[in-house]
């Protein structure tokens, strides 16, 4: 092995082992998290629909990405 990737993977691994905590998660906000998450459903110009998700961020607002929407048809 090379000694620079022989390097970086022991400080990869470092920072993995050490970092371990990092990774426990509280399940009232693991479940909570899950109620803001949407699916977004719309129609293309063919009839089919399109499906894409979302996240609530507020009353009547929901943010995704550009490609969810980009094949929809405008109403």
């Amino acid at each position: 092995m090379y000694p620079l990737f022989k390097f970086i993977s022991l400080v990869l691994v470092s920072i993995f082992l050490y970092s371990g905590n990092a990774w426990s998660l509280n399940k009232d906000q693991l479940m909570s998290s899950f109620f803001s998450v949407v699916m977004i459903r719309g129609y293309n110009d063919a009839g089919g629909l399109a499906y894409g998700s979302g996240v609530v961020v507020g009353d009547n607002q929901v943010i995704t990405n550009c490609h969810v929407l980009r094949k929809t048809k405008l109403q």
